[in-house]
């Protein structure tokens, strides 16, 4: 769209300037849902996935890029390509794979593009338009990485010879526990 501005002076004088540009406002994407937490996994595995929806609520097809995830968050697969088509969805499979113990959060991304900046037409120079500019859209992740108690003890303690009914008790035997979570002592199974 081009208008024309008018500027007066005090002599009388009216000056003109056109202002040319080009302006499209893309429409939202939305990604469903904005935020997800998929709980407790058990580090050095993977949780399920959680399946997002990408939707273009909009009256135009829109440039989209590649989905990713931040922190210990994966994409298991993606439907998305490289444009969203008016009204249209493609869905994105995310999961939690965490690495040490306690609370994670990170973010799962979908670049978009937006309109180009504006700027003024220069009449001397060839015009070409700038690329669109890429932003990320988001949503948060969450996540808890627990580990199981883990106990380590001699596979096998050799007593020697011992007297039936008598005792033995200098051979020694040592267990360690990894002190990063809980351990309950109980009774061995028989």
């Amino acid at each position: 769209q081009s208008s024309t501005l008018y500027i007066c002076d005090n002599a009388g004088s009216a000056h003109s300037i056109v202002l040319t540009a080009n302006a499209v406002i893309p429409p939202p994407v939305l990604i469903s849902p904005s935020a997800f937490d998929f709980g407790s996994a058990q580090v050095g595995q993977q949780s399920g996935v959680h399946l997002f929806s990408v939707r273009n609520p909009g009256s135009v097809a829109i440039d989209i890029g590649t989905p990713s995830a931040g922190g210990p968050f994966g994409i298991q697969f993606t439907s998305c390509g490289s444009s969203l088509a008016p009204g249209g969805t493609c869905a994105v499979q995310a999961y939690f794979a965490p690495q040490l113990a306690g609370h994670a959060s990170g973010i799962l991304a979908v670049p978009v593009a937006t309109a180009a900046p504006l700027r003024a037409p220069d009449e001397s120079k060839m015009r070409t338009d700038p690329p669109p500019v890429m932003v990320n859209v988001t949503a948060d992740l969450q996540g808890t990485g627990v580990q199981s108690p883990q106990l380590t003890a001699p596979d096998i303690l050799h007593f020697g010879v011992a007297t039936l009914g008598g005792t033995r008790s200098d051979t020694p035997a040592t267990t360690r526990h990894d002190a990063r979570t809980p351990l309950t002592p109980g009774r061995a199974p028989r």
